[in-house]
């Protein structure tokens, strides 16, 4: 046990932070799973990198036509950098409409989609992306880690094996298995 703020107790188990959610008589828990970070030293986290330029000055030069799939990769990825989660669904999702075999746009509205909580709708951007390409690492990965959020712990593991078997030093993917099967 260890305390979670406010005095309430939390156990921590096999990568899940048990929470309180009631107490009433004996504590009624609720499982969550732990919000950990799977970044590398070596890598950067994208989403606090500044765009080159803001949504608002892409939005400024948008071309007359409406700039193709090209141009709403990257509005997406500034209003997702800028935190605009809503508003990068839309735009990766028009340049998904416009190119539909696009796997870094699919990818990208997945992890707006997670980001959300909208965690059905992203694993289904993962899995387009893995039948379009099904080596793609990160997306293998982001799936990985939305069945995880799911609690669908075998379909996790599954997708780590996966991960694994093409690249058994993948950090990420050891990092997670390591949280669902410790």
């Amino acid at each position: 046990l260890r305390p979670a703020g406010r005095g309430l107790p939390r156990l921590l188990l096999a990568g899940l932070s048990l929470v309180p959610v009631a107490l009433v008589g004996a504590a009624a828990y609720s499982l969550r799973p732990l919000l950990s970070s799977y970044r590398v030293a070596a890598e950067t986290d994208f989403l606090k990198e500044r765009p080159e330029l803001s949504s608002a000055e892409l939005e400024a030069r948008r071309p007359p036509d409406g700039g193709g799939p090209d141009f709403g990769m990257l509005l997406g990825t500034a209003l997702a950098k800028e935190g605009k989660f809503p508003r990068a669904v839309d735009a990766f999702s028009a340049a998904a409409a416009l190119d539909p075999n696009r796997a870094d746009v699919l990818n990208n509205l997945g992890n707006c989609l997670f980001m959300l909580s909208r965690f059905e709708e992203a694993g289904a951007a993962y899995r387009r992306v893995l039948a379009l390409n099904p080596g793609h690492a990160d997306a293998r990965f982001n799936l990985a880690y939305t069945y995880f959020h799911q609690r669908r712990i075998k379909e996790a593991l599954r997708e780590c094996s996966a991960l694994l078997a093409a690249d058994p030093h993948n950090a990420k993917a050891l990092q997670l298995r390591q949280q669902l099967a410790p």
